[in-house]
């Protein structure tokens, strides 16, 4: 029976402050032995923030202030954490860029070495000998040497 009357009371209590219109109430209900501390927030279901053992309304105010500040120090610190790794995701994907264009462009650089290599020892190997002002410009088109080699 007590059961019956705590439910009662607890619920008619919770449609007592989801009927109400204000912008956000705070509602405090004490059965014998327990108490229920909970918020409306107008257009939104009700939040439970303490049912337990039976307290004073102002040891309920204290649990209610002591979760609003715990849940804003979890808030900021996601909030840090989260902006944490995003500046380390930043700083590590320019890194990478920066990193893959200086392995490229150094890449790049021996294979023009490798190709004015190529170039020169063809232009020797066909008697074509480029001034040392010309050679540094742009590279003549080369025509491969064709030779006659007998067959075996």
């Amino acid at each position: 029976m007590k059961r019956l009357i705590l439910t009662t009371t607890l619920a008619a209590a919770a449609l007592f402050a989801a009927s109400t219109t204000a912008a956000a109430k705070d509602v405090f209900v004490n059965t014998p032995k327990t108490s229920l501390m909970l918020s409306v927030n107008e257009g939104s279901t009700p939040r439970i923030h303490y049912y337990g053992s039976r307290v004073k309304a102002s040891q309920a105010q204290e649990i209610y202030d002591d979760a609003v500040m715990q849940g804003n120090a979890y808030k900021a610190s996601a909030q840090q954490y989260l902006n944490d790794m995003l500046v380390n995701l930043h700083d590590l994907i320019y890194s990478c860029v920066d990193q893959t264009t200086r392995n490229t462009n150094k890449f790049l650089d021996s294979l023009k070495d490798v190709g004015s290599t190529v170039t020169d020892n063809l232009n020797e190997l066909n008697g074509y000998s480029v001034p040392e002002e010309e050679a540094s410009e742009e590279q003549p088109a080369i025509e491969p040497l064709d030779l006659d080699l007998p067959e075996e």
